[in-house]
């Protein structure tokens, strides 16, 4: 979610002195509700006016969807292709952030796999998504790129926040260790988690219930008592791979004279919106609730309850998350309560977490149309729409096999910064392997809407001293048309020469473009420091209106008089007055409850980096000086930037990792160019025969060809290992036998200047008139063999011969010395990367 520096620091002076963040979990223990409360979100205003992050710019091109929306059907409804899930109730938690993200990906998963609920039963778990968003990880732990600590904390029970937790515990209702269930959430927790390799699972290993299987008493769902939580063994699992997020522009565009809001209908939004529906992606919305509990009407009557439309009509703080699964043009505005009737005619079609009356427990709740209502399209509350894509067959899962995710970035996404620059500007993060591994996709999270990234990996210099100090080994570029969450993935082409080995570092540079210029994303989230500004805000509160202790004073009074029914005032009094101390810590204690968690962030140094201005500087100095400049309430994150690999072992036993060729065999290898003696070696070093040329030219060029007349050499054995290939090279006339010989030179060596004839000739380089003066700048270059000095300069200008290297510094071209089976292997990638040969 974006804002710039100057919105933060304004709504979040605002949102404290509000004192927004009141859950009402402690009124609801308190008696003051008379039935389990829904437990809705209160979010904070900062978060309800992202819509402007993620809208158009002007300068942006909007002609395809200004084209696509008059393709749209008038009428959609996801549930009619059955990739729509159950309606399930969200209570005894404020858990339907979790519950609108995971909605939409189960319908996301069920549509990419074209599948339906109804055969597969398909069903992801919302506690998994809640738990390890609001529990970080452990302090400590090497599992997770030294980020141990970052996340979630609860801090009714991790710091000294409560005088008696006991007390605490009894106001609340139920176990601290739970409340933090009871937190607001944003559909980017899901994204933070999801391409982090944490979730989704299935709801049968974390089911949405405590493990003791205890029922609340209303018989209604299960009970807020017992275990809720999870072995932290379950949060490095998943089921489906996050491919791409989609946080779409709103179609309730809000501007501010910096006193209150005025609301524009986006067209165009609600356009996207349709789209990613049309391609089998529900959408998790967030948008102001009519009702904080099933059946009670507000008396702002944004909701007919007759015919369950939903319209806000006026700019207001989200404070409820839901699924859109359809929509309906046709929709009437009659629908929606008179007086308060939206524009025009059309709804979205919403699936809700408050259960269905055709539901089973603990699913089962008569709310709305069996569980779904009507939104307005011209609601002027919605923001943070997003979908969620996901890949099942490419990269892995835990499903299906091991991969590695290196990354810094943990910290669930609360609020993120666009910050532009006019000119360049890049973000880095450094990793050092920690096994070897096989790079095979990257990712990034972006903001404004069709934005350029490109992407650049180096191999780094041991000494570097910023992200780019070292060999760029790749650079890919994509643009994407709404902001979210990337996958990019790396061509399998690409793969060999991302071959990382263990602590061997490399970065990845992520350089955003929009529209209206660069920039950087910066993400964060609200920490310790935001909580304690809350918390005294909150206190101020209570000082001026004593809102709490008259709860706790009424309570008291009322449990006293049913013991005592005919006590006098006096005695009433002289009672509380034995309870002042009580009052005293239940009073604080219930202000505690209120805010039950917060998050904290890691960043090393040496870890991440930002380029503006032409200077790299390291990404831990710029986070904690912007987060200073803001009060110091957020935590800045690592940027996300991640780079996703599988493990590979090393496939031969006399390649040590740090030889000079490492890289170049594992390359060729992986290209199929060459391979090894079957034993488990090599043969680096080892002369590159006659046969063994034939063999590599003939996997790299001939496409497996077995088609070529047998030569006339008589040397070559028909029916060996080599003869398909050496039958290729001769007809193909890549290789062939010595001047005035009938052999072919089978078990004979090849020179470097051989070597570099035979490339030129695979090229289809013309030498006719070919320039030798390039041999001039080697010492040696007068040693090449006349004829083969147009070849070897060609080679040479080329970048296919670079030359060997002495111990003065000098290099010499060997021409004449027998070529090694590793020099093979980097010339023939050198001929590959200049162009030269086609990879394959």
């Amino acid at each position: 979610m974006m804002h710039p520096v100057s919105y933060w620091k304004e709504h979040t002076r605002s949102v404290i002195l509000r004192g927004a963040l009141a859950l009402g979990v402690a009124t609801a223990a308190l008696g003051v509700t008379a039935q389990p409360a829904l437990g809705l979100d209160v979010d904070r205003e900062l978060a309800a006016r992202t819509n402007e992050a993620y809208s158009f710019s002007a300068n942006a091109d909007t002609i395809r969807l200004q084209t696509a929306k008059d393709a749209l059907p008038s009428r959609y409804d996801l549930r009619d292709l059955g990739v729509v899930t159950p309606v399930k109730f969200q209570n005894p938690w404020g858990t339907c952030w979790g519950f609108g993200a995971i909605a939409a990906s189960e319908t996301s998963i069920l549509s990419e796999a074209g599948q339906t609920y109804a055969d597969t039963g398909f069903d992801l778990s919302e506690r998994h998504l809640a738990y390890f968003t609001s529990n970080h990880i452990p302090v400590g732990d090497d599992n997770y790129d030294n980020q141990g600590g970052e996340g979630g904390y609860n801090a009714l029970t991790e710091a000294d926040a409560l005088y008696d937790p006991t007390l605490a515990e009894d106001l609340l209702g139920y176990p601290l260790e739970n409340a933090t269930y009871n937190r607001s959430g944003y559909s980017t927790y899901a994204t933070s988690l999801f391409s982090s390799g944490i979730g989704p699972v299935l709801e049968s290993d974390a089911p949405y219930q405590n493990d003791e299987g205890i029922v609340d008493p209303s018989g209604v769902f299960w009970s807020d008592q017992g275990t809720w939580s999870l072995a932290e063994s379950l949060r490095g699992t998943s089921v489906a791979a996050l491919e791409e997020s989609f946080i779409l522009p709103s179609p309730a565009t809000l501007s501010s004279d910096g006193t209150s809001y005025t609301y524009t209908y986006n067209e165009l939004a609600t356009t996207a919106m349709k789209e990613q529906i049309l391609a089998g992606r529900a959408l998790a919305v967030s948008f102001h609730g009519d009702q904080s509990m099933p059946g009670q009407a507000s008396e702002n009557t944004y909701i007919n309850t007759d015919t369950w439309a939903h319209y806000t009509y006026e700019p207001a703080s989200l404070n409820h998350m839901v699924t859109i699964v359809g929509w309906d043009d046709s929709y009437s505005k009659e629908n929606f309560n008179a007086g308060h009737q939206p524009p025009a005619d059309g709804a979205w079609i919403v699936k809700n977490s408050w259960g269905s009356a055709d539901g089973e427990f603990p699913n089962k709740f008569a709310w709305g149309d069996n569980g779904y209502f009507y939104l307005s399209y011209y609601d002027q509350s919605i923001v943070t729409v997003e979908a969620f894509d996901f890949d099942l067959t490419g990269r892995e899962t835990d499903q299906n096999g091991q991969y590695i995710v290196n990354q810094y970035d943990y910290l669930p996404t609360e609020q993120a910064n666009a910050l532009p620059y006019d000119d360049k500007a890049s973000a880095a993060n450094v990793f050092t392997a920690a096994e070897p591994q096989d790079l095979t996709s990257l990712s990034c999270e972006t903001s404004t809407p069709q934005t350029k990234v490109t992407y650049e990996v180096y191999r780094l210099a041991d000494d570097a001293a910023d992200p780019t100090d070292g060999e760029l080994a790749l650079t890919l570029e994509e643009t994407y048309e709404f902001g979210g969450y990337h996958l990019a993935t790396i061509p399998e082409a690409d793969r060999a020469k991302l071959h990382f080995d263990e602590g061997e570092r490399f970065s990845v540079v992520v350089t955003m473009q929009g529209p209206d210029g660069y920039y950087i994303l910066a993400q964060a989230a609200f920490n310790d420091a935001y909580r304690d500004l809350a918390i005294s805000q909150l206190e101020q509160q209570e000082e001026s209106t004593h809102a709490l202790r008259s709860q706790l004073v009424n309570q008291l009074v009322t449990e006293y008089r049913a013991e005592h029914p005919d006590a006098s005032d006096e005695e009433v009094d002289a009672y509380l007055a034995t309870k002042e101390e009580w009052l005293a810590t239940a009073t604080h204690d219930a202000i505690q409850l209120q805010v039950p968690g917060y998050f904290k962030g890691v960043v090393n140094d040496g870890e991440s980096f930002m380029m503006a201005k032409g200077d790299w500087v390291d990404w831990s100095d710029a986070a904690e000086e912007t987060s200073g400049a803001l009060g110091g309430v957020i935590d800045i994150d690592n940027p996300s930037i991640k780079a996703y690999a599988v493990p590979v072992d090393e496939p031969y036993t006399d390649v040590p990792a740090d030889a000079w060729y490492h890289d170049e065999v594992i390359r060729v290898t992986g290209l199929g160019f060459m391979g090894g003696y079957g034993d488990g070696t090599f043969g680096p070093e080892h002369k590159l025969l006659r046969e063994q040329a034939a063999m590599v030219m003939w996997n790299a060029l001939g496409e497996g060809a077995t088609d070529a007349p047998a030569v006339d050499r008589s040397d070559v054995v028909q029916d060996e290992w080599y003869s398909n290939a050496v039958n290729w090279v001769v007809a193909s006339e890549l290789i062939n036998g010595y001047d005035g010989s009938d052999k072919f030179g089978v078990g004979d060596p090849l020179t470097r200047e051989q070597f570099a004839c035979i490339i030129a000739n695979a090229a289809g380089a013309d030498l006719s008139e070919q320039d030798t003066s390039v041999l001039d700048g080697y010492v040696d270059g007068d040693g090449v063999s006349d004829w083969a000095r147009p070849a070897v300069a060609w080679a040479v200008e080329a970048g296919v011969i670079n030359g060997v290297e002495g111990e003065d510094g000098t290099r010499t071209l060997d021409a004449v010395r027998d070529i090694t089976r590793a020099e093979m292997a980097a010339m023939m990638l050198n001929a590959v990367d200049a162009g030269a040969l086609a990879e394959g």
